[in-house]
């Protein structure tokens, strides 16, 4: 048996898409596990790229209409109206977009974050746990990273726990498995070290062992 494709191009325009018509052929082992990699892997691939554009379009057109009507949708939040649901749809998109293109960023606004939270809270905006945490999470084990190589740049270590606030104000959790394992040993290092400064008096170490302590609190490590 042979594989069959067609190529229904008018409905993508000049973009050319494999369907599959028929079943694969029966292969032995790795022959037949490899032939059915490549079928689906031909079949797989255009779908992104056209799935990003629509989705682009869709989110697009969504945050035009949240930011048309938001002050309409937030008095009805006021005075408990039930906002249409085709508002409501708009204002989950929307918010959901913007903060996805937040935590994207390198240099995260958290200012711009917690405002997005807190209208997402106020209009009973239901969060794309999946995309969102995918954000959140990666951005925090980069500022970990980055922590873990530059342990004595304060700013890094502050950058890290405003983040892990952040990840903390939301409403579902945040794997931190992988940077509980980033900062474990650069976290009990830096606080052995600041705290002897602190003993020996110096003026900044109770700022270091003050968000030191945060960030051990807030990813579940124990400093003693």
């Amino acid at each position: 048996m042979t594989l069959l494709w067609r190529w229904p191009g008018a409905l993508y325009g000049r973009q050319r898409i494999p369907v599959l018509c028929c079943p694969p052929p029966v292969l032995p082992g790795n022959i037949k596990a490899e032939h059915e990699k490549l079928a689906m892997d031909a079949w797989r691939s255009p779908r992104p790229v056209i799935l990003d554009e629509t989705l682009t379009d869709a989110e697009a057109a969504n945050r035009g209409i949240y930011e048309r009507r938001a002050q309409l949708i937030r008095f009805l939040s006021d005075i408990q109206v039930a906002i249409p649901r085709a508002l409501q749809s708009a204002a989950e998109i929307a918010l959901n977009s913007q903060l996805r293109e937040a935590f994207r960023n390198r240099d995260v606004d958290v200012d711009s974050v917690r405002r997005l939270l807190k209208e997402a809270s106020g209009l009973h905006v239901d969060l794309d746990k999946t995309t969102v945490e995918f954000s959140v999470r990666k951005r925090i084990e980069e500022a970990a990273a980055k922590f873990a190589a530059h342990r004595a740049d304060f700013g890094t270590l502050e950058r890290l726990n405003f983040l892990l606030e952040l990840a903390g104000s939301l409403p579902f959790p945040v794997a931190l498995w992988e940077t509980q394992n980033t900062v474990y040993t650069p976290l009990i290092q830096s606080y052995r070290k600041w705290r002897l400064e602190a003993e020996k008096g110096n003026p900044v170490a109770q700022g270091w062992l003050r968000v030191l302590t945060g960030v051990s609190e807030k990813v579940g490590t124990k400093l003693a």
